[in-house]
């Protein structure tokens, strides 16, 4: 049996609609490629997790990151299979003894290209 056409119920679908549509419009905008460690300033020895986002494309084949501070310095690396990669990549370094920490992050696309974005993390003794 079908339902009589009902104006107020349509009006109220097109309110919430509109709505959300308002909510995604006015939600911050992140940068396609980015990289956060956390925590920021911690008393050290801590651990870092990092997080690497970036934006699914067909080009991207490798991507690498790196922590670089005083007493302690790593690097990692790992190909990407382009618009099929992780949408966000993940790493924990433990114990990092004290000291201020440069975070970077490398994605490199099959043309040789490569595009950098940094982060930093300060341990204090």
């Amino acid at each position: 049996m079908r339902r009589a056409f009902d104006p107020i119920d349509s009006l109220s679908r097109l309110a919430l609609l509109g709505m959300v549509a308002c909510a995604l419009a006015a939600a911050p905008q992140l940068p396609a490629f980015r990289v956060e460690s956390r925590p920021t300033l911690a008393i050290a020895p801590q651990d870092m997790h990092v997080r690497v986002f970036v934006a699914r494309d067909l080009a991207n084949r490798w991507i690498e990151v790196s922590a670089i501070g005083p007493r302690f310095s790593r690097s990692t690396g790992l190909s990407m299979e382009g618009q099929f990669s992780p949408a966000v990549y993940e790493w924990w370094w433990l114990a990092l003894p004290c000291g201020r920490y440069a975070i970077t992050a490398r994605v490199t696309q099959q043309d040789g290209s490569s595009r950098t974005t940094h982060d930093q993390a300060e341990y204090a003794c």
